[in-house]
């Protein structure tokens, strides 16, 4: 433990103890050739552990690591005994009841009189609540790129609609003979029907780009491929960038990043309209911001290059400084590449630049490998088996009356459909008995929601609620996002098309088939 000795009074240690609870922290000691450890401060308070549980060595101090940050406590304890003098990281524990508290962490090396690294020392301390404040630091700064670019977001999102309600609008006309304009060479109703599909999944693109960049993620990580957040940040970004310069991209094939999907793509955001901005406007044929991804060595590296003003070496120094900005006031907070640099450190990685004056700046984002490519979810393309799956009794519970109709018109001619915009009636049925192979609830309703349906039916008929499908236009609340994190393959997000729709139904209709199966035989 550290060295708790205060002239050989009695006091030292109670003052030691009294700092540490003062001020959140925690100290400890492990020595390497017993692996045994010893803590000084209220760990078992804050985790709350019983009373008499004590952390006595290294395997019982990473058992309450969170289990996705051990990599990170085990790094600092390796540089530890490499001999480096300090060793940062910011870590979780995991508490009794399962929810975690953030923590950073230094330690240092004990040496003997050999000179050989025999103990490792350590402090950490609470940083919970200052996790929470950088956590909403990060969710203003990008609300505040969506605000700034909210504009050219209307616009990305008027365009293709102008395109849907005409099409519709002249279709309509023309499958009631009612058309004035109609000649024999007119387009007939159908292509103009596939002409507004197309402009509405325009928008339908436009949406979940919006969707992923404001979502608060929780830092959650999985393998991403990095082309979709770069090209969901550009078509973000376009109504700006488009004024400015040619865009230019240069993707290479490169393995995926483990990271957040969200946070990644405020980081490129960012970088896109900084490029854009260095640009002076009505010049964009002069002008070229190129968006580059490729491979170096066991990193994959992002560049964003533009040919914009440049900066002077003193602008370089103080550019991740918070607060720093050349902007003129009310175009920037100065808050943008700091909070940028944060973030792809916290994916253990960096930001590079290289500009001067009249030379344009290049950024550079450098991110380690993680993950295999299989890893990397495929994008959608559901098979004909799925349309051509049996038919099944489907109970639609949708309290928007236009979003049900739309649903039940999609399914009637390969399903048999049950439509209510009653949730507890429909509970009441589910719970008296009344059969349905599937169970596609609209996850957020005035009077009860998917959540508190499916919990009513996990209580008293568990292998009814396994057939539930959760329809979801957006989870906005973190109760609604932590609920979807449990079940990932059992929730259909809107807007959706028919071929989604069929195959969710034939993979829900499967598993609950294996599922009653093995109930029956365990019975």
């Amino acid at each position: 433990m550290v060295d708790e000795a205060s002239g050989g009074t009695t006091q030292g240690p109670a003052w030691f103890e009294l700092a540490l609870r003062v001020g959140r922290l925690l100290a400890w000691e492990v020595d390497l050739r017993t692996r045994t450890a010893r803590v000084a401060g209220e760990l078992g308070e804050l985790l709350g552990l019983p009373p008499d549980h004590r952390i006595e060595s290294l395997e019982a101090g990473l058992a309450v690591v969170l289990r996705e940050d051990r990599p990170i406590v085990h790094d600092m304890l390796h540089r530890a005994t490499t001999g480096e003098p300090a060793a940062d990281a910011q870590f979780r524990l995991v508490r009794v009841d399962g929810s975690t508290m953030w923590f950073e962490g230094r330690t240092v090396p004990v040496r003997g009189p050999d000179g050989e690294v025999i103990a490792i020392r350590g402090v950490m301390v609470d940083i919970e609540q200052r996790m929470e404040a950088e956590a909403r630091l990060l969710a203003a700064d990008r609300m505040a790129s969506i605000g700034l670019l909210a504009a050219g977001i209307v616009h990305e999102i008027n365009n293709p609609l102008a395109a849907v309600l005409g099409n519709l609008a002249l279709a309509e006309q023309r499958l009631a003979g009612a058309s004035p304009t109609a000649r024999a060479d007119d387009e007939r109703p159908i292509v103009l029907i596939r002409d507004a599909i197309a402009a509405a999944d325009q928008m339908r693109q436009i949406v979940r780009d919006l969707g992923t960049l404001s979502r608060d993620s929780h830092g959650a990580r999985r393998p991403l491929d990095l082309h979709a957040v770069l090209d969901a940040s550009i078509r973000m970004a376009w109504n700006e960038l488009r004024h400015r310069a040619r865009l230019v991209r240069a993707f290479d094939a490169v393995p995926p990043v483990r990271g957040d999907e969200s946070r990644l793509a405020q980081v490129v955001l960012n970088l896109l309209v900084n490029a854009a901005q260095a640009i002076p406007e009505g010049h964009a044929d002069a002008h070229e911001i190129r968006v580059a991804c490729r491979r170096v060595d066991e990193h994959v590296v992002i560049e964003v290059r533009d040919t914009g003003e440049g900066m002077t070496p003193e602008v370089q120094r103080r550019l991740f400084t918070p607060f720093f900005t050349t902007k003129p006031p009310g175009v920037g907070t100065g808050l943008g590449l700091s909070i940028c640099q944060r973030i792809v450190a916290e994916h253990g990685g960096r930001i590079e630049v290289r500009s001067a004056p009249g030379a344009g700046a290049t950024f550079a984002v450098w991110l380690p490998l993680g993950g295999d490519v299989a890893e990397v979810p495929a994008r959608a393309s559901p098979t004909r088996d799925a349309s051509a799956a049996s038919r099944r009794r489907v109970l639609v519970i949708e309290d928007e009356p236009s979003v049900g109709a739309a649903v039940r018109r999609l399914l009637v001619g390969s399903h048999d459909v049950e439509l209510t915009s009653d949730a507890r009636g429909a509970l009441r049925r589910l719970q008296g008995g009344e059969a349905f192979d599937v169970i596609l609830c609209d996850l957020m309703m005035p009077e009860l929601t998917g959540m508190d349906l499916h919990a009513a039916l996990a209580a008293t008929h568990p292998a009814v609620a396994d057939h539930v499908v959760f329809v979801s236009g957006g989870a906005f609340t973190p109760r609604a996002r932590q609920f979807l994190e449990r079940f990932p393959d059992r929730r259909l997000d809107k807007p959706f098309d028919l071929p989604r729709l069929l195959a969710t139904i034939a993979r829900v209709t499967k598993a609950g088939a294996v599922a009653d199966a093995a109930a029956a035989a365990a019975r």
